[in-house]
């Protein structure tokens, strides 16, 4: 064996010692891909949660700023016909400032809903000031009829994006870790 070979063998070896217990390994040696990485412009893989056809419509409009929530009795109430943005800072962050004037003063801001099934409903973003806390109402009873709704069993993910500069949200549910409706 020449020097550099012997000296590349023992940084292996010390390598491998480091990550062996009692004659097994803790940490399997990491195989390097012998398949080249090339850039592509096709978008990433939707996370495994959301319906393809969903996240297709989501990502061609920009979608972004994802919420999660498991729903609460409240939520689904009938009588209550609105539903808590949870994380409202991160919605926030997607308002025009006219929006943020709007919604703050109490009239709120018309929004299209979509569900998963592609169903669209207008609704008012607006925030409750004496509770402090931005909702969803006027059209949310008839989204939870819709979609069968069950408060703390569904878990609902909400994305924002704009559709002809008009705020929209794509709303997508999940129950027991899968989505309720497959499209």
């Amino acid at each position: 064996m020449e020097p550099k070979e012997k000296e590349q063998e023992t940084k292996r070896t010390k390598k491998r010692k480091s990550a062996r217990l009692f004659g097994r390994d803790l940490v399997p040696e990491r195989k390097r891909s012998k398949i080249k990485k090339t850039r592509s412009s096709s978008p990433p893989l939707p996370p495994a949660s959301l319906p393809f056809p969903l996240w297709q419509a989501i990502h061609d409009m920009e979608g972004r700023d994802q919420v999660l929530k498991i729903l609460e009795r409240s939520d689904v109430d009938a009588g209550q016909n609105r539903f808590f943005v949870p994380k409202s800072e991160v919605l926030w962050g997607v308002l025009s400032e006219e929006e943020k004037r709007e919604v703050e003063g109490g009239g709120g801001v018309e929004v299209m809903v979509v569900d998963p099934r592609g169903g669209k409903y207008t609704m008012r973003l607006k925030k409750w000031v004496s509770l402090n806390k931005v909702v969803l109402n006027s059209g949310w009873r008839k989204l939870v009829e819709d979609n069968g709704l069950k408060a703390e069993v569904d878990c609902v993910e909400l994305w924002s994006f704009r559709a002809d500069s008009k705020l929209c949200f794509a709303l997508n549910v999940k129950r027991d870790g899968s989505p309720v409706i497959n499209l």
